[in-house]
């Protein structure tokens, strides 16, 4: 069985790092930076969970929840 995937979209490096290496535990991790790449990725590839920051640079997390809602 393969591992559920998760984008996890998270601009504070520290934080990502940290965050990301207790999920890859468990899960495959997909880390964004950016909103826009954030949303990018979404589109291009298929995932589980979105684990949005609110503040992120060019895209918030509400603008990529509401788009994703949009399609999905």
């Amino acid at each position: 069985m393969s591992k559920k995937r998760i984008l996890y979209v998270e601009d504070d490096e520290t934080l990502a790092f940290l965050t990301a290496d207790n999920l890859e535990q468990h899960f495959e991790v997909i880390h964004s930076n950016n909103g826009a790449a954030a949303f990018k990725l979404f589109c291009e590839q298929e995932f589980d969970l979105c684990v949005l920051d609110i503040m992120l640079p060019d895209m918030d997390g509400f603008e990529i929840a509401t788009e994703i809602r949009k399609r999905d």
